[in-house]
């Protein structure tokens, strides 16, 4: 006789909560890292709330009106837009030029001393 894919999926789902049972140990390793992500990750994403906010600090994150793209408007319409941007790329691009290669010659270098 055929089985019902409903009985196959239960079966299945049965199977697997026998195993996570019986591995349960090395799902605990798997906490630390969880929550790792959960802090360092998805906690500050919260705050980007306040980019669509009309922001005050005495009022918090979730009692500030909400204004929408208001200053990604604002901030597009500065007659120096271009000149930020052009500053941030700059500045990004001397921060991977010096920040990349000296720590590679600074390992390199101590890899070379005998003593």
């Amino acid at each position: 006789m055929k089985k019902t894919v409903a009985a196959m999926n239960s079966r299945k789902k049965n199977q697997t909560w026998k195993l996570m049972k019986r591995n349960w140990c090395l799902y605990l390793f798997l906490v630390p890292a969880v929550v790792f992500i959960g802090i360092f990750c998805y906690a500050p994403m919260y705050g980007v709330l306040m980019a669509f906010q009309d922001y005050s600090p005495g009022k918090g994150i979730m009692g500030s009106n909400w204004v929408g793209l208001k200053w990604f408007q604002t901030f597009f319409h500065l007659p120096r837009f271009w000149q930020i941007v052009k500053n941030t790329l700059v500045v990004s691009l001397y921060s991977l030029v010096v920040g990349f290669p000296i720590p590679i010659v600074l390992a390199l270098m101590i890899n070379s001393v005998k003593n």
